[in-house]
């Protein structure tokens, strides 16, 4: 009788119909897993993607007005210089009373931009805009630190011009910072360009 039971039960687990039932059971289980751990995948990839969306954001954003200060930085330094070069002192100051106010603007807001271009386009950006260890450096790479060399050499024109001081020693100040103001706009269209590029890079990974 037992024998019979073991018999009958082998032969149920083992007919067509239970082998059907586990089948499918098995098939309904991997399934499921399959399917769950698709959709947190996909979860996951749409929550990176909105967070890269965001930052991308965010990055044109900083670009945008951190290039637009700096290019009216450059712009104004320029009209002061060529005002100080045409013996035009007293028009040279008035400009400089709104170029000091864009100064300003930079001084009080470096660090911020500095901290946001680290953040969101990286450690060599970032320096190129500002390196802390050129405070004292003649010759400077980064961009702030050739502004304020720009911006020393042709208040010493003004200095100079305000005490009356001889042509020559004039001459050799308007030299001076001719070379500064050159230097600079080498320095400003080259962190330009990288920024820019730096932007499109991350547009492309977008993408991808």
């Amino acid at each position: 009788m037992e024998n019979k039971s073991r018999k009958s039960l082998f032969d149920l687990i083992n007919s067509p119909f239970s082998l059907l039932v586990a089948g499918f059971l098995f098939t309904t289980l991997v399934g499921s897993y399959i399917n769950l751990s698709f959709h947190e995948k996909s979860w996951k990839s749409k929550a990176k993607f909105e967070i890269f969306k965001e930052r991308l954001k965010e990055a044109g954003e900083a670009q945008n007005s951190i290039l637009s200060l700096s290019n009216k930085r450059v712009f104004l330094l320029r009209r002061i210089h060529f005002e100080l070069t045409e013996n035009r002192l007293q028009s040279a100051r008035e400009i400089w009373r709104e170029y000091f106010s864009v100064v300003t603007e930079w001084n009080n807001n470096v660090k911020t931009n500095n901290n946001r271009l680290s953040l969101l386009f990286g450690e060599h950006i970032s320096t190129a805009f500002l390196d802390n260890t050129e405070n004292l450096e003649n010759n400077p790479k980064s961009l702030h630190h050739i502004f304020r060399k720009a911006h020393d050499s042709v208040l010493s024109v003004i200095e100079c011009m305000k005490r009356n001081c001889s042509q020559s020693e004039k001459d050799a100040l308007l030299q001076e910072a001719q070379t500064r103001m050159d230097t600079l706009g080498l320095a400003h269209d080259d962190f330009s360009v990288q920024l820019r590029l730096s932007l499109k890079d991350k547009e492309l990974k977008l993408l991808e």
